[in-house]
Order: structure tokens, then C-alpha cells, then sequence
């Protein structure tokens, strides 16, 4: 699937990805993550619509979420031709950031957790 242009309604891009992660394996679903990634160093939003559209056809399942993680931090180690205005580090920073929050699981705020008191953090 390729990314979507913004005048592709979000919920039918979610639900087309539904349905390849559940007629597809995931070896066949990740080369059309890698290329949302690559495409997402491009958007004007720091690809945060074609994350969101990812996160939203997840559904919540910790299997498709788990290989999204694995796939971003595959995709971020391989070599980069291409100098976009995002590096890849930072989109799968990103996206593995939205794929915490989408578990349950939020960055960890030492400030507010008064962890760093007396600590040069």
C-alpha cells in the first residue's frame, strides 16, 4: 500500500491496512511499512499523519504493533542515500514513540516522577 494522498479519508486507509494484516503475513505487509517510513521523512507534519494511520490500523494489537517496532528500527539502521529534511533516526524515534503510547506505555518524565532531585540529569 502505498502512503495516501491527503484526500484519502483516514478510516478507509486504516481499515485497507486491517485488512492486509490479517490476509497477509508479515513479511509481505513490511516493505509497505518501510516505504510509509520513508515517506513520512517528507510529509510538512514529520509524517505524523502516516504514523497516526499505522497506529489507528494496529488496532491495538500487540502483535502488529511489536513488528512495527521491529520493522522501524530495521528500517533506521539501513543505509541512507537520501538526505531528507527528517533523518530516519528521528522517524523511527518517532514512531516507536506512538507505538509506546498506543501500549499503554508513556515516556519516562523524571522531573515529575522526582527521580532527578539532587541528579544532574
Amino acid at each position: 500500500m502505498d502512503p495516501p494522498t491527503s484526500k484519502v479519508r483516514r478510516e478507509e486507509v486504516a481499515a485497507g491496512w486491517r485488512g492486509v494484516f490479517t490476509v497477509a503475513a508479515p513479511e509481505e505487509w513490511g516493505p509497505g511499512i518501510a516505504a510509509w517510513l520513508s515517506a513520512a521523512r517528507w510529509e510538512q507534519d514529520g509524517g505524523e499523519r502516516l504514523m497516526g494511520i499505522l497506529i489507528e490500523a494496529a488496532d491495538g494489537g500487540l502483535d502488529v504493533l511489536s513488528r512495527y517496532y521491529l520493522l522501524a528500527c530495521q528500517w533506521a539502521a539501513e543505509s541512507d542515500d537520501e538526505l531528507g529534511p527528517t533523518s530516519r533516526t528521528d522517524v523511527a524515534a518517532r514512531f516507536c514513540r506512538e507505538i509506546d503510547r498506543a501500549q499503554g506505555i508513556e515516556p519516562l518524565d523524571l522531573a515529575s516522577a522526582g527521580l532527578n532531585e539532587g541528579r544532574d540529569v
